[in-house]
């Protein structure tokens, strides 16, 4: 064990689009994205926010989130966060669909020695949705 304490102190963003329909939560069936992988030394999830990324019409949605401890061979879900309730317009007066997940936060990838851990996700229906994390690394 270290005598020496670990802070997160180098902060860093992660983007990625999902917009293939997944409606299975084994992990294993269908396409998942990953959003963001561990680094040397070990990553802490501050914020994840997600946004629907189309300019007509859509639909209700949620985003799903799972975890691999193995580099992606394997994909156990973790939580699902409800981008939106019903269909809507964004205009000039109508936000896009924008959501944040508070389950994700303090998350920590374990570096490639514990585990080589990555954040995947996938959405409910295909609709283009931007999802935005920002993290530490150690």
């Amino acid at each position: 064990m270290s005598s020496t304490p670990l802070y997160f102190t180098t902060p860093g963003i992660a983007q990625t689009a999902v917009s293939a329909a997944n409606t299975n939560l084994d992990g294993a069936t269908g396409t998942y994205v990953q959003v963001v992988a561990s680094s040397a030394n070990g990553r802490r999830i501050a914020r994840v926010r997600c946004a629907t990324a189309i300019t007509g019409a859509s639909a209700a949605n949620k985003i799903t989130f799972f975890e691999s401890n193995d580099g992606g061979a394997t994909k156990k879900f973790l939580c699902d966060c409800l981008v939106q309730s019903g269909a809507i317009t964004p205009s000039a007066t109508v936000r896009s669909a924008y959501a944040e997940v508070p389950e994700l936060v303090g998350m920590v990838l374990a570096n490639a020695t514990l585990g080589n851990n990555q954040l995947y996700a996938a959405t409910w229906i295909a609709q283009a949705t931007n999802i935005k994390v920002e993290y530490n690394d150690a």
